[in-house]
């Protein structure tokens, strides 16, 4: 799912003919307080949302550019920061790494189905911690131009 707010609303066109995204423009407080509870993971920057996210609960990854992050970092029990000076193909690595191949609790039947699901296509899962991993889930990361 894709969340838009009001400035991001040019980008809707980027995502037109996207059949296998949900994508939700500026949704009532109530919805959004609900998908952000029921989120596997949250990646936002430095916004009122992602603030929202990270009080809620939600596995929140915060990026910050400009703004400060020992100043403005939410708050909240699974909150990952990446601060970076540059965008581009690597913050967005940086990104997918920061959710450090876990699998989530909160997937329809739990990780156990996620679990299941990723073995079925080959992917090999390990326990790390007491969560489930995905094994060098890096090298499934790909190069990404922006």
């Amino acid at each position: 799912m894709i969340l838009l707010g009001p400035a991001e609303e040019n980008l809707l066109p980027l995502f037109s003919g996207e059949k296998s995204l949900e994508i939700l423009l500026s949704p009532d407080t109530d919805r959004l307080s609900l998908l952000l509870q029921e989120a596997m993971i949250y990646v936002g920057h430095d916004s009122g949302i992602t603030h929202l996210a990270a009080m809620l609960g939600a596995p929140t990854i915060a990026l910050f550019r400009q703004t400060s992050v020992a100043q403005w970092k939410p708050l909240g029990p699974k909150v990952k920061v990446i601060e970076a000076s540059t965008s581009g193909s690597e913050l967005i690595a940086e990104t997918l790494r920061a959710a450090y191949g876990f699998l989530n609790e909160k997937y329809p039947g739990g990780a156990l189905a996620q679990k299941k699901l990723l073995e079925q296509e080959g992917f090999t899962i390990q326990k790390k911690g007491g969560k489930f991993v995905v094994k060098d889930f890096e090298k499934y990361l790909v190069k990404v131009n922006v």
